[in-house]
């Protein structure tokens, strides 16, 4: 399971108090560190809103910094384009 640095602690998205900790990462802007690769080679990521949800997002240009097993590697085929052609 992916896990995120929140300043002091570290959360994982099954963890009780993760929507609570995303929506005070919002509003302040905090940026929260990927754990995928060892420091510090850890990457920022930014918090997206839409309607109510909020959900991580990878910096621009820094899906190959990630893991190759880190959900933030590369975005899903579905929103690349690459599973309109693939196969």
């Amino acid at each position: 399971m992916q896990s995120y640095r929140f300043g002091g602690f570290i959360l994982s998205p099954d963890a009780p108090g993760w929507s609570h900790a995303l929506s005070a990462a919002y509003a302040t802007g905090f940026h929260p560190l990927c754990q995928c690769q060892p420091p510090p080679a850890r990457l920022r990521l930014y918090i997206s809103r839409l309607n109510d949800a909020h959900m991580l997002k990878r910096m621009p240009f820094t899906g190959p910094g990630h893991a190759p097993n880190c959900d933030h590697y590369e975005p899903p085929p579905e929103l690349s384009g690459y599973g309109q052609v693939n196969g």
